[in-house]
């Protein structure tokens, strides 16, 4: 089953817990999606191990602001719908179902 829709999300500075609540919010999911993450030239970049293995990500090489790293994941998507989500947020259960 293909996708239908694609989350975007940006980081700046994210903590690791945080990251790792979003990331398995998203693992609750039933339907299928792909996933882009923008990392805004953020000091410390946590996302090795918490990274999902079959994320698109990109690091820009410096803070272009939140504006231009959605509008670059926007040109990615490559399926219908696009959600844009902040990392700081848990989806809840199957709520990709309703999009």
């Amino acid at each position: 089953m293909n996708p239908e829709v694609t989350v975007l999300t940006v980081l700046y500075q994210p903590e690791k817990e945080v990251l790792r609540r979003f990331f398995h919010s998203l693992s609750l999911q039933s339907e299928p999606f792909t996933l882009i993450v923008v990392e805004n030239h953020s000091r410390d970049s946590p996302l090795s191990d918490v990274l999902p293995h079959n994320a698109l990500f990109h690091r820009f090489p410096r803070n272009l602001g939140y504006a231009q790293a959605i509008n670059w994941a926007l040109q990615k998507v490559k399926t219908p719908y696009a959600l844009i989500t902040n990392f700081d947020i848990e989806l809840e259960k199957e709520c990709l179902r309703e999009l």
